[in-house]
């Protein structure tokens, strides 16, 4: 007649596992607080540890699949990572760069970005004054993934405007607005519509005439 209780340790290896096997998620959790010997058996079993990591996945289990268990939790741990570091996955590396807008040749007084052509457009005044006196602004066309360089499409990467106190810009395909204020006044003073590819003026409004 046995004497003392058994414990459950004293069950053989592959009769503990076929018994932890039989819990879900939720409960392998709690047993791997138990105790070492629970928790090392739980993370060490590939089966055990499928159950956990498919539950936290929020996915479910596809029992006529015919990989062997330990090759499913690979492969969930794989997609796991890949929804970690999506960025990676897809290829969107993010990037940053500073350009000094001395080295532009202007003072910056608007900016308009269209990602999906890869397009910077800048608006101010020439940081150097032109010998000709001429006062006007100028209109950068430029690239996102080149650090600031010309624009590949655009024919003219410096188109010169007549005058600039832009308040609002925006681009739409081939084209840019702008919203052109009074120099020192609340006022709007026209709109104008030009090319960002070609650089050739389109539509010209003026706020105070009626347009044209």
């Amino acid at each position: 007649m046995a004497t003392g209780h058994p414990h459950v340790t004293a069950l053989p290896p592959e009769l503990f596992t076929n018994v932890l096997s039989l819990l879900d998620a939720h409960d392998l959790c709690i047993c791997k607080t138990v105790s070492r010997y629970f928790s090392m058996t739980i993370q060490s079993v590939p089966a055990l540890q499928y159950i956990i990591e498919l539950e936290l996945a929020g996915m479910v289990d596809e029992p006529l699949c015919p990989l062997l268990t330990a090759e499913k939790l690979a492969r969930l741990r794989s997609l796991q990572h890949m929804r970690r570091h999506m960025n990676t996955i897809l290829g969107n590396e993010e990037r940053r760069w500073t350009i000094d807008a001395a080295s532009l040749g202007v003072v910056i007084q608007d900016i308009c970005v269209d990602r999906s052509q890869d397009l910077l457009i800048l608006v101010g005044l020439p940081s150097i004054p032109d010998v000709s006196g001429h006062h006007g602004g100028l209109m950068l066309i430029l690239s996102l993934s080149q650090d600031g360089d010309p624009h590949s499409l655009a024919a003219q990467s410096r188109i010169v405007m007549q005058n600039v106190d832009s308040r609002l810009m925006h681009i739409e395909g081939d084209l840019v607005g702008n919203l052109v204020g009074i120099p020192e006044s609340f006022l709007y003073g026209h709109i104008d519509i030009r090319s960002w590819k070609t650089g050739e003026f389109l539509w010209w409004l003026c706020s105070w005439s009626g347009g044209r």
